[in-house]
């Protein structure tokens, strides 16, 4: 089959298919099905889940077309998963297991920099730029408050505590990261003072997280 004025997948504006992409058409003897050999459509066959109420070639049709979604659904998951674990081997005092979710070429941007540098490189940055921190706070904690799917990024909402090492005076502080992970490793994570500065980098709003503003 040719691709392109008659292939559902390659035409615009495609019958039978939302501006989402979602099929909401029902099978009749009068359609013409899908061609299976479309690779526009083989390409998320294995992961597609089930489809009622189609059957035959319109049935792998809308299990492909859903099984896109909900493989970048599941990616973006996983990446919140991975913010997680993080902060587990952090609880733990696990560096290893810390180091090995960040990419060896890990770009870390505090918003609060002790030293000065405003950009850390690598693991051997990052380990640098923790010894500061903890030198300069005592009992030093941090535990994330929300975790923001934002597809390749992750918005972390996390609250620090700690006791200064020469005040002794007890603080504590909410920050807001940009987390990007690609291929299943952390490879850049930006702090902001603000959740709107957060959202706004990850390509969200503030209104994307909860109803609708009126209109």
């Amino acid at each position: 089959m040719i691709h392109g004025a008659e292939c559902p997948v390659c035409a615009p504006g495609a019958p039978g298919t939302d501006r989402a992409g979602f099929v909401e058409m029902e099978e009749s003897p009068d359609s013409n099905p899908p061609s299976d050999s479309c690779p526009e459509e083989a390409e998320a066959a294995s992961v597609a889940p089930s489809v009622p109420g189609l059957s035959g070639s319109w049935a792998r049709f809308a299990q492909r077309r859903v099984g896109v979604g909900d493989t970048a659904r599941a990616m973006s998951q996983e990446n919140v998963e991975i913010v997680r674990l993080v902060y587990k081997a952090v609880s733990r005092r696990d560096t290893a297991a810390v180091l090995d979710l960040y990419d060896s070429a890990i770009e870390w941007r505090p918003w609060q920099d002790l030293t000065g540098r405003g950009v850390y490189r690598g693991h051997e940055d990052l380990k640098a730029f923790y010894r500061a921190w903890h030198e300069a706070w005592g009992d030093y904690e941090e535990n994330y408050d929300e975790l923001i799917d934002a597809g390749d990024h992750v918005v972390v909402v996390a609250t620090g505590r700690g006791r200064g090492q020469a005040s002794g005076v007890e603080v504590a502080w909410t920050q807001y990261g940009m987390w990007t992970i690609r291929d299943g490793k952390i490879t850049r994570v930006v702090w902001f003072p603000t959740r709107e500065e957060a959202l706004q980098a990850a390509g969200l709003r503030e209104w994307d997280q909860g109803p609708l503003p009126d209109m």
